[in-house]
């Protein structure tokens, strides 16, 4: 059970619902809105998920909680990406249509590849099948 506080009242209002509506949503009483409104009522984990869904917001917004900071990972590939990027900002046309040409033709070659493979795998099956 967890104890809530008023900010439901905060959420419920600004859908525009009164007490008595969320509490038909939820299939609850009046009285156990009131008291989870005011803090006088504890609301169950299944039920608290439940209002946040209907509210359209998450449980840890009704329980006050500040989102956590969202943690930067892989920091190293994301400076490599940053610096290869802006290599390629400062180069000329040129310059760009051939690195646009050998990414098309290890593009082409790795589908092939992967053709090639394919058809390989395939035709040992049927030969394998046969034998």
């Amino acid at each position: 059970m967890v104890n809530i506080l008023n900010k439901i009242s905060d959420f419920r209002q600004g859908k525009n619902l009164t007490q008595s509506d969320l509490a038909e949503k939820m299939d609850v009483s009046l009285l156990t809105i009131t008291r989870w409104e005011r803090g006088k009522s504890e609301i169950s984990s299944s039920k608290l998920i439940k209002l946040a869904d209907f509210l359209g917001v998450s449980v840890d917004e009704i329980l006050g909680r500040n989102p956590p900071a969202p943690k930067t990972l892989f920091v190293e590939t994301d400076n490599t990406y940053q610096s290869v990027i802006s290599r390629i900002e400062s180069m000329n046309i040129s310059d760009l249509l051939q690195i646009q040409g050998a990414i098309d033709n290890l593009l082409f070659r790795k589908n092939n590849l992967f053709s090639i493979n394919d058809f390989n795998s395939k035709t040992n099956e049927r030969a394998t099948k046969k034998v």
